[in-house]
């Protein structure tokens, strides 16, 4: 069994995303990127724009190497706080307000 280490930083973080945001899970590699289409099915001008927003609203990583040669990981998404506290996530061209509270109770479950 692979041995799996990760540094998950002093705190861990639930986020409730907005339905129109999505995070891949595998790390992206473009000789492998599978369109959301077939490309035998053509779209008309709503399919595109929902598809282009899809795209564009998707959170991808990927592996590369830096110039000493080291596996770093990149992202298409940054979390940036601000000097005053606030916090926010810049995804392509977009910027999103990031809301922090503590979870209530007991009563939360990660699946």
């Amino acid at each position: 069994i692979p041995k799996i280490t990760c540094d998950l930083g002093r705190e861990i973080h639930f986020v409730k995303m907005p339905n129109f945001l999505s995070v891949e899970t595998r790390p992206f590699d473009p000789d492998n990127y599978e369109d959301e289409i077939d490309e035998e099915e053509t779209l008309d001008e709503e399919g595109r724009a929902r598809l282009k927003l899809k795209v564009e609203n998707t959170i991808r990583w990927r592996e590369t190497f830096d110039r000493e040669g080291n596996v770093v990981k990149e992202s298409n998404a940054r979390f940036i706080r601000w000097s005053d506290g606030s916090m926010s996530l810049h995804l392509g061209s977009e910027v999103f307000d990031v809301y922090k509270q503590p979870l209530q109770g007991d009563h939360n479950h990660l699946f």
